[in-house]
């Protein structure tokens, strides 16, 4: 079971307060957990940035900095989401992603590609080798949040 519970939060890119919603996975025993968020980024100051900002919405964030490393944590860590950088070192985030959408074990990921590459021609082989979503860096994190909400959401609902 989903619960989304909003919550009040000033919003710095709008004046005053706005309602955001946090969406927690009901388990048995009546707990909650919060998401658990894959950051594959080898950019220092944005998985530093990133990360903040999804752990005060209330996801837990683990991170690798290489693809190499995000596709090992990808399986041993088991995310809700995975955040993916296209261009990662030892192996590249579209490798990573079609690895990840072959194997049995972690297909049903959401993956969203973070890119700095703005073409339409990235954002078709984004989907073509697997991924769920795709945004551009820098990152505007309202943009991101939703698409992240609403992965979420879909993956919990199936």
């Amino acid at each position: 079971m989903i619960v989304r519970r909003p919550h009040l939060s000033n919003n710095f890119m709008v004046k005053g307060n706005s309602i955001h919603w946090t969406i927690e996975f009901a388990v048995p025993g009546g707990g909650l957990i919060m998401p658990k968020i894959l950051l594959i980024e080898d950019n220092e100051m944005n998985m530093d940035m990133l990360s903040r900002r999804l752990e005060r919405k209330g996801y837990c964030v683990v991170t690798a900095h290489d693809g190499e490393e995000g596709h090992l944590m990808a399986h041993s860590e088991s995310p809700d989401i995975i955040l993916m950088d296209i261009s990662l070192p030892v192996m590249d985030g579209w490798e990573v992603t079609r690895l990840l959408k072959a194997n049995e074990a972690t297909r049903h990921i959401p993956i969203i590609a973070l890119t700095a590459h703005a073409l339409v021609t990235d954002r078709a082989k984004a989907f073509e080798v697997g991924c769920d979503d795709y945004d551009t860096k820098p990152v505007e994190f309202g943009r991101l949040s939703e698409k992240i909400e609403n992965l979420l959401l879909v993956r919990k609902s199936s």
